[in-house]
């Protein structure tokens, strides 16, 4: 069981699991499957395991608070429990009610974002975001919309979401994230009405964490007037961002850049932006509504 979890693991940080949500819920259904199905030889040393274990597969993205979020909130009481058959009880509870938020959240936040952004036509988006994609989808069934979608480099991630839209009669405008400022500020080009991108965390003053690319793309949409909206679960708050000079983002390996190496080159591959507050002109659209980057600790 151990090494299905080292795998699990494994497998987020190569990627092969992606976005938030989909890291969030691999992780706990694998915490979920060792907590059903090990044999258990020392109970206290089973609940130690527990521990390492789902902070491990939280970790494993270490800018995907959800995942983190959720294994606070399965373990709250581990260490009240005094035997097997009762700790899985409740933790089997508490991750079903995880599911239950998840499957609940999403719907709400999608009819919200629909509901919103239903007026535009002309929509920009960066990366790969499954609620951005859902919503996208779901607007374009009542009225025909464009969308500029960008893909990440080096990874080329946001592929995925062009590739769904475009199965879904979605008219895509697909480009590298080099280009972002240009589709928003050159005439030239038909530009976006509105942004919409997904969230792979908010810090507790408002802040966004998401796909590197995504400060650019604010910055143009501030400057070009275009209000810039994140759809997204509350959930997704990081109480680690509480200091944020010890507020870590994530460097990827320099091999994805470029293998070559040089004692003069020095290849720095951050995996998100942080997107400062002020830039979230829209707000966030959650499964509580629209909520502005200042009301954030309120909701906190």
């Amino acid at each position: 069981m151990e090494k299905e979890l080292e795998k699990t693991i494994q497998d987020i940080k190569d990627l092969k699991i992606q976005g938030n949500t989909n890291i969030a819920k691999a992780a706990v259904k694998a915490l979920l499957n060792y907590i059903t199905h090990t044999k258990v030889h020392n109970f206290e040393v089973f609940k130690q395991k527990i521990k390492y274990y789902a902070f491990a597969l939280a970790e494993a993205r270490p800018n995907e608070p959800i995942a983190y979020n959720a294994m606070t909130y399965i373990l709250a009481h581990i260490d009240e429990c005094e035997n097997q058959q009762e700790l899985r009880v409740k933790m089997i509870d508490k991750i079903e009610q995880f599911f239950k938020y998840i499957d609940e959240s999403y719907e709400v936040i999608r009819t919200n974002a629909m509901m919103i952004l239903k007026n535009y036509s002309r929509f920009i988006t960066h990366c790969h975001s499954s609620l951005v994609r859902d919503t996208l989808i779901g607007i374009n069934k009542v009225k025909k919309i464009r969308v500029f979608q960008s893909e990440t480099r080096p990874k080329f991630q946001g592929r995925i979401t062009a590739e769904k839209l475009t199965q879904n009669s979605v008219h895509v405008i697909h480009y590298v994230d080099s280009f972002i400022s240009s589709i928003v500020l050159d005439n030239r080009y038909e530009n976006p009405e509105v942004a919409i991108v997904g969230s792979d965390g908010i810090t507790l003053n408002g802040d966004l964490v998401n796909k590197i690319g995504t400060y650019s793309l604010a910055l143009a949409c501030y400057e070009a007037n275009i209000p810039f909206f994140v759809v997204t679960q509350t959930m997704k708050l990081d109480p680690r961002s509480k200091d944020l000079e010890k507020f870590l983002i994530e460097l990827r390996s320099p091999d994805e850049v470029w293998d070559y190496t040089h004692d003069n080159i020095h290849i720095i591959n951050p995996a998100f932006d942080l997107v400062p507050a002020k830039y979230i002109t829209g707000g966030y659209i959650t499964e509580k509504g629209l909520i502005k980057p200042e009301d954030i600790k309120d909701l906190i």
